[in-house]
């Protein structure tokens, strides 16, 4: 986009922001064993407050958001496909190498405190991270093949690099082969191309012929993408996410298309209703409510209602859809005192990990012995997120800056 969208910037950031709180709560509730009990812990198990370490929604969310910004992009020649490929692995690449190389650091002046906390509250989750000293050979593997060994939460990146490459690979043969609009100028993007082409009248047949051919094309796409989503995730668990960031593409041509619609006020509404439908059914509904309707009904096919994954994934579109739809939710995501953070996401997510593990566990073991475990949690949760901003924001003014002007040169020179 020529102009960055502060509502779904924000989104973003809140995005990162819950799975901050979902890996906190793993670390020092959720996965330690016995997990502490306290009655105000204890309400956070219950709906809506689950929505505050529901990384499933969130994450689903950022893959589905990056797939419609990739959709975006307009890419009509092989070499311009090959250059949004590479410049889409130095995005990636030069974030990892500043993210890691710190981790790197932090690991050999004994920042991390992992293996006491983990034992201590007996949580083998936090046990499995920064458990040996790292190699040299390890730092530039995880750098160079977008790995999370040195910082976990990182491990997804590959899955979201992988997915837009095949965001751009479709939109490059849709465009360049099977779109009426390839040649014109008014059609910036291949997601736009499509909602036109689909409402354009006209009585050429060579226009006929073309959009009987693209309709082919996504037709037999959609059943690649049916097919691989059964059989890939039986070598890779984790692949289906790759599709997930291809959904973005259906999800950035409904938001197109509900934006051509004339009520504006009346989108609005269903938007927002939307926005609190998807969050209802994530937190409780679809289990509470849907499920037991359906068994009740039609009990052969109950089972395919209980929650999972894709009920997760399409709850998160809807959200999506909704605040970028809602005059009153995208309003409250551009207010300036929340708007000020929108472009801290990414440094969030890079460097929440690698914060819990030093200081978010150094506070616990500290204060231990000297108070109660609640005040503890609740404490160092706020501490640690004051902190997390703060050095985001530190990050974004130095790092980040540095990020920019290295990939700005990349880009000259690959152009």
């Amino acid at each position: 986009m020529a102009v960055r969208n502060k509502a779904l910037d924000t989104l973003k950031l809140l995005f990162c922001l819950i799975i901050f709180s979902t890996h906190y709560m793993g670390a020092f509730w959720l996965l330690c064993d016995p997990r502490p009990s306290h009655v105000l812990l204890n309400h956070l198990l219950t709906p809506p407050f689950t929505l505050l370490f529901d990384s499933s929604l969130t994450l689903y969310g950022f893959f589905l958001i990056s797939g419609m910004l990739a959709s975006r992009k307009k890419i009509t020649s092989g070499r311009a496909l090959l250059q949004a490929i590479v410049l889409r692995y130095f995005r990636f690449l030069i974030p990892f190498f500043f993210i890691n190389t710190l981790c790197f650091a932090l690991y050999y002046t004994g920042a991390f405190r992992t293996t006491a906390v983990a034992a201590t509250l007996n949580n083998q989750w936090v046990a499995s991270y920064y458990n040996h000293a790292p190699t040299i050979s390890e730092y530039l593997r995880a750098t160079l093949l977008l790995d999370g060994a040195l910082d976990g939460p990182l491990w997804m990146m590959k899955y979201l690099f992988f997915g837009t490459v095949l965001v751009y690979v479709y939109s490059f043969l849709r465009d360049r082969f099977f779109s009426s609009t390839t040649a014109s100028n008014n059609v910036s993007t291949v997601a736009e191309s499509i909602v036109r082409q689909n409402h354009d009248v006209t009585t050429d047949p060579s226009h006929d012929g073309l959009q009987l051919r693209a309709i082919l094309y996504d037709v037999a796409v959609l059943v690649l993408y049916f097919v691989t989503l059964y059989y890939v995730p039986r070598f890779d668990p984790n692949a289906y996410q790759m599709h997930i960031v291809l959904a973005g593409i259906p999800l950035m041509q409904l938001k197109i298309r509900m934006d051509q619609s004339a009520n504006a006020s009346v989108r609005s509404i269903l938007a927002t209703l939307l926005v609190f439908l998807s969050l209802y059914l994530e937190c409780a509904g679809q289990n509470h409510f849907i499920y037991p309707i359906v068994n009740r009904l039609l009990p052969e096919i109950s089972s395919y209602f209980i929650w999972n994954r894709f009920w997760c994934c399409l709850f998160s579109a809807m959200l999506i859809l909704g605040s970028l739809e809602s005059k009153p939710v995208t309003a409250l995501l551009s207010w300036k005192p929340i708007a000020a953070l929108s472009d801290l996401s990414f440094p969030v997510y890079l460097l929440h990990w690698p914060l819990i593990c030093s200081f978010s566990a150094a506070f616990t073991l500290f204060f231990l012995p000297r108070m109660s475990y609640a005040r503890i949690f609740v404490l160092n949760a706020f501490l640690s997120l004051v902190l997390l901003i703060l050095i985001a924001k530190l990050y974004a003014s130095t790092f980040g800056k540095l990020e920019h002007l290295i990939f700005g040169s990349v880009k000259t020179f690959i152009s």
